[in-house]
């Protein structure tokens, strides 16, 4: 509730905002920060905001489904600056709600390859290397294939 009210009110979310809005001694978020200077700096303080924001949690309901997830995701549209959208307005654009699946495929595909490495050093890199192998997969494929693997 409270990021939704920050987003709608500014007419976006990100971690910079959250911050501004969090330095009210009086907001809900502000004991979550550390304002002290001379232990954290702006940028921490930024991380700080990261980290609030991806624990909001939202419910989403199809019929009968109920699905736990993230509330906000990284806005695709903003390519390399912080922004985040709401999941359910994602939802709306079939393109974006792919964008963003297949980012987060590909964050899966990094670590993974991070495992593999590790997996090798302890005797598990046949394991780990199927499953990258699938996920390397899923992101060769064009988007209306994506789509269909998604949707089995």
């Amino acid at each position: 509730m409270i990021a939704a009210s920050i987003e709608q009110r500014r007419g976006e979310l990100t971690p910079a905002i959250v911050v501004e809005e969090a330095s009210d001694p009086n907001h809900p978020w502000h004991d979550e920060f550390v304002w002290d200077n001379d232990v954290a700096g702006e940028r921490y303080r930024i991380n700080q905001a990261r980290r609030l924001i991806a624990r909001v949690r939202v419910t989403v309901v199809q019929g009968r489904v109920r699905t736990a997830s993230i509330a906000y995701v990284h806005d695709p549209a903003l390519k390399h600056q912080q922004g985040y959208i709401p999941v359910a307005v994602a939802r709306e654009s079939d393109d974006k709600a792919r964008t963003i699946v297949v980012a987060e495929l590909s964050r899966v595909q990094w670590a993974l390859r991070r495992c593999l490495s590790i997996a090798g050093a302890l005797g598990l890199a046949p394991q780990v290397e199927k499953i990258l192998t699938e996920v390397d997969q899923l992101l060769d494929l064009t988007s209306d294939d994506l789509d269909e693997a998604l949707a089995a």
